[in-house]
């Protein structure tokens, strides 16, 4: 089993914005996938990244960042499972040349033969930020998706500039 599918632009809300790349994945084995992606984000306006400093921009720079990653998930037959995905960012962000990444790593264990089927997990998640004013931004952004499934639903972190350690815990029917 395989899978690829192209991005395409954003609607016309965002007037010279694209949202592009290819996303694979590959199911080695009944409980197990494997996917790669590269994903492009340009933005032809001459904005700026409200976290860097106005005056250090390159105003005829446009944005072109690419976003490298791959992740792979599965379950084997005994209760144990994981998750894990790495991605590294790379182009122009704004005027600035950007050089980023983020990884997370998920490991659970399901006892199936209890009637209850209690869940145990433990997750990391970590992506790179920026604290210097070297002309470099090394904040990995989190393009469209939602933070949910990573952070919860409060919505007061992004997936930048983080480092996260979560404990799970519950009842599956």
């Amino acid at each position: 089993y395989s899978e690829f599918m192209p991005y395409y632009p954003i609607d016309d809300i965002y007037p010279n914005v694209s949202f592009f790349g290819f996303h694979g994945t590959v199911k080695f084995h009944e409980e197990h996938n494997w996917a790669a992606y590269l994903f492009g984000y340009r933005d032809g306006n001459q904005y700026y990244d409200p976290n860097e400093s106005f005056g250090a921009r390159d105003t005829t720079s446009t944005t072109l960042l690419w976003t490298l990653g791959t992740r792979a998930e599965g379950n084997f037959p005994f209760g144990l499972g994981y998750a894990g995905e790495f991605a590294l960012q790379f182009g122009n962000w704004y005027g600035f040349d950007a050089s980023a990444f983020m990884f997370e790593l998920d490991a659970w264990y399901k006892f199936k033969e209890l009637t209850s089927k209690p869940y145990f997990g433990v997750g990391f998640t970590y992506a790179s930020g920026d604290d210097s004013l070297d002309g470099d931004k090394n904040t990995f952004v989190r393009l469209f998706p939602s933070p949910h499934h990573h952070l919860g639903y409060m919505d007061l972190v992004g997936m930048q500039n983080i480092m996260s350690l979560d404990l799970k815990a519950a009842r599956r029917a």
